[in-house]
């Protein structure tokens, strides 16, 4: 089942790009100083959070895609996840496709068009690219090793559990032939085992 699995799922690759939250240029010094104050531990958290939500939109992907010249019904086979960086005004941008390629073009483009929008709200803040994404070479869904060892683990706890199924199933049967042959006469019954039965037999 592993193999057939395997062998009918294709690779996936995960692309990741980081950018950078700071307080804006060429805007009033005031301004400046406002926008380090809300950037500071204890504030910085909802502003960063408001950009992987505008980032992860599904208007911000359309653009994006547009803007890469690509069909925006590709949209639906690319699994897109931003998450701030602890303890950073950094996002991370994850995107996951069959496309290497696509999918390092589109992380690396989604925080600068949700930072557009970002910026258009908090004008005091620029959105920059940190590291640009670079095109996976490894597929980062799981490979066949990993699958059959999967599929070994849940076969052996499978028959685990069947075993300990049957075990229970004849230990009951068991004490209910007792109880009925003790409303008789006090006799009991005990399980005879393959073995023991064709030793006795012959």
């Amino acid at each position: 089942a592993a193999v057939w699995l395997d062998a009918n799922t294709p690779p996936e690759y995960t692309a990741t790009a980081t950018y950078v939250v700071s307080p804006g240029s060429g805007i009033d010094p005031d301004d400046v100083a406002r926008g380090v104050d809300t950037l500071d531990s204890s504030r910085s958290r909802a502003i960063m959070v408001t950009l992987t939500e505008i980032t992860d939109s599904a208007s911000v992907q359309a653009e994006t895609f547009a803007q890469l010249g690509l069909d925006t019904a590709l949209s639906e086979d690319y699994l897109i996840e931003s998450v701030v960086v602890p303890e950073a005004n950094v996002m991370e941008t994850n995107v996951t496709g069959a496309d290497a390629t696509i999918a390092a073009e589109l992380a690396s483009t989604l925080g600068l068009v949700g930072g557009v929008r970002f910026v258009d709200q908090y004008q005091i803040y620029d959105i920059e690219l940190l590291d640009a994404a670079s095109v996976p070479t490894e597929p980062s869904t799981p490979a066949l090793v990993q699958l059959l060892v999967i599929a070994g683990t849940l076969g052996v706890m499978g028959g685990a559990a069947l075993a300990l199924i049957r075990a229970a199933m004849q230990e009951r049967s068991g004490r209910t032939m007792n109880h009925r042959l003790g409303a008789y006469d006090g006799s009991s019954v005990a399980r005879i085992d393959e073995h023991d039965r064709f030793t006795r037999a012959g």
